[in-house]
């Protein structure tokens, strides 16, 4: 109903940015989560590409961070929630 424009609601906006700000905290919680008990979920898979294909990986590849997964964290962790990007940061490889 909040995005229905027939029915007029003068604080549309508000709720509708309040409903906005909710859907990202509940998506930060949930893949907060995620990478905190599964941190292998966050990790590249160049280390064991470049194990199955024959040259040596790079040194310290093991602990690269998939390029989706840094990508999320530098667009949606760290601006939002630094507390939250510090301890994942500390408690991962990322």
């Amino acid at each position: 109903m909040l995005n229905d424009s027939p029915i007029h609601n003068p604080n549309r906006i508000k709720w509708l940015d309040r409903l906005s700000v909710d859907l990202l905290d509940l998506f930060i919680f949930h893949f907060a989560c995620l990478f905190w008990l599964h941190d292998h979920y966050t990790m590249s898979s160049d280390y064991v590409d470049a194990l199955e294909c024959g040259p040596r990986p790079e040194e310290g590849s093991q602990g690269w961070a998939a390029p989706f997964v840094q990508e999320m964290f530098d667009q949606v962790f760290r601006p939002y929630r630094p507390d939250i990007y510090q301890v994942i940061k500390q408690a991962t490889a990322i």
